[in-house]
């Protein structure tokens, strides 16, 4: 059996998971899952140190549970927005 149309994206790595190691693999994925793009024959993504994220991990102190919620609702509207 052969996949004529078939495409296979190499990740010049030790492990199991692209998505989010590499800008090069995750444009990949996210290309093919949104807009059915796939890449190039022959692409090749290698392992990439990604920039700490600039979203805080905690809130800052005495922030109150209906701050947290509407900052949850502004990015799922934000989210619904790029669809």
């Amino acid at each position: 059996m052969t996949l004529d149309n078939g495409r296979l994206l190499t990740f010049k790595v030790e492990g199991h998971t692209a998505f989010g190691r590499s800008v090069c693999a995750t444009d990949a994925v996210t290309s093919y899952l949104v807009d059915l793009k796939v890449p190039a024959r022959g692409t090749a993504c290698a392992d990439e140190t990604q920039p700490p994220s600039a979203t805080p991990k905690v809130a800052p102190p005495g922030t109150t549970l209906g701050e947290l919620r509407h900052g949850v609702d502004d990015r799922l509207e934000r989210l619904g927005d790029m669809r």
